[in-house]
């Protein structure tokens, strides 16, 4: 009961303010932009297979390192910021538990991200048009991205829970993320093997790129 009052309360303060609704505007525009971008020229309709695999490649790892980019920024701050307003005092006093209060933060975020998967869904869609949308790795994709935002989102949290700073939280989160996104990847440019090819699906940048296209690296 508390949970679910704590999670309600985060997800419409969340959706309700301004940043959430310039979030939204812009993580379309940069999608509708690739989607655009990516659509075949010269009405060359046997083209339309290698456009709609393209603009399927370049909206998910768009979406991802979109995602990436504004999961933990919105995280960080959740738990320090209590901290530094002194309201984080009277949350402990009240019946709600200390795991509620975290995972209340946590999952209000990643609902506001689902929110952000959901209204992308027309842009993707977009290759039905061309004759070519591949419901299965459309699932897969979405897949990856809502589990990828459920571990940064995780990321920021833990960030802010134990940072003194709400910067120190932002840089923390952030630094975090990308180590985790980048640092499994160099081994695989460097030796061949299983083991590397096993790290770089530790990345949520290398596992979708094997996604999308396997012959890649």
């Amino acid at each position: 009961m508390m949970l679910g009052a704590m999670l309600r309360k985060e997800t419409l303060v969340l959706l309700r303010s301004r940043r959430a609704v310039v979030l939204l505007f812009a993580y379309l525009a940069v999608l509708a932009s690739v989607a655009l971008a990516s659509w075949p020229t010269d009405h060359v309709l046997t083209l339309a297979v290698v456009a709609s695999r393209r603009m399927v490649y370049l909206v998910g790892i768009g979406q991802l390192l979109l995602l990436l980019a504004i999961v933990p920024g919105l995280t960080a701050g959740s738990v320090v910021l209590e901290r530094e307003t002194q309201s984080l005092e009277l949350l402990q006093v009240s019946r709600i538990r200390a795991w509620q209060i975290v995972v209340g933060k946590w999952l209000g975020s990643v609902a506001f991200a689902l929110v952000l998967l959901l209204c992308s869904l027309p842009v993707v869609t977009l290759c039905q048009v061309l004759g070519t949308l591949d419901g299965g790795l459309i699932g897969r994709i979405y897949l990856h991205l809502a589990l990828s935002t459920v571990c940064a989102a995780m990321v920021g949290v833990g960030a802010s829970a134990m940072a003194r700073t709400a910067y120190g939280a932002l840089m923390s989160s952030y630094a975090i993320v990308l180590a985790c996104s980048v640092f499994p990847v160099v081994p695989s440019f460097l030796v061949g093997g299983y083991w590397p090819g096993t790290l770089r699906n530790m990345s949520p940048i290398g596992s979708m790129v094997s996604l999308l296209a396997p012959d890649a690296w």
